[in-house]
């Protein structure tokens, strides 16, 4: 069977979504294979802008902004941590808040992790023109709101490289 089929409109688009992100994810993960963590980029991302515009971010931030549940952003989180890539540190006006904090380490490593996105990014919209491009992104940003209205469940999709994929 042929593995390049072309969907119709009928086809779901979370599907569509799904196996756009795993293609996405893996070929990310292969460009920063050297890094000593494989997934999880899109959490240092946000710290970083977060830092920039508002100089914190909490571990519930990060949550609510992926949309991902308590015990999934607590295993995220730990694995960063783990890693040395963040810091959790308890928020003094409120010791029930973790606020998250990037460590030199990942500082060091952003610039590989912004590149390999950048590259990336330019392979998926080749073909297309800048104008389509922006198109995209704010269709993205109406298909997100107009899904937020709806009522929904919490999917947990944990995204990591398959065990035989590993070192």
């Amino acid at each position: 069977m042929d593995s390049q089929i072309n969907f119709t409109e009928e086809f779901p688009l979370g599907r569509r979504f799904g196996l756009l992100m795993r293609m996405y994810f893996g070929a990310l993960t292969k460009k920063l294979e050297e890094l000593d963590i494989d997934r999880h980029y899109s959490i240092l991302i946000l710290l970083e802008n977060a830092e920039k515009s508002k100089g914190t971010c909490s571990q519930q931030d990060v949550s609510n902004i992926l949309k991902i549940d308590k015990a999934s952003m607590v295993r995220n989180i730990d694995y960063l941590v783990k890693k040395k890539y963040i810091k959790r540190t308890v928020n003094p006006v409120d010791r029930r808040e973790h606020n998250l904090i990037l460590t030199a380490k990942a500082r060091k490593t952003l610039p590989t992790i912004h590149e390999a996105v950048q590259e990336l990014n330019t392979t998926a919209f080749a073909g297309l023109s800048k104008a389509s491009q922006k198109g995209f992104y704010q269709s993205l940003d109406i298909l997100a709101r107009n899904l937020a209205e709806e009522p929904a469940h919490t999917i947990i999709i944990d995204v990591k490289k398959a065990k035989s994929a590993r070192k």
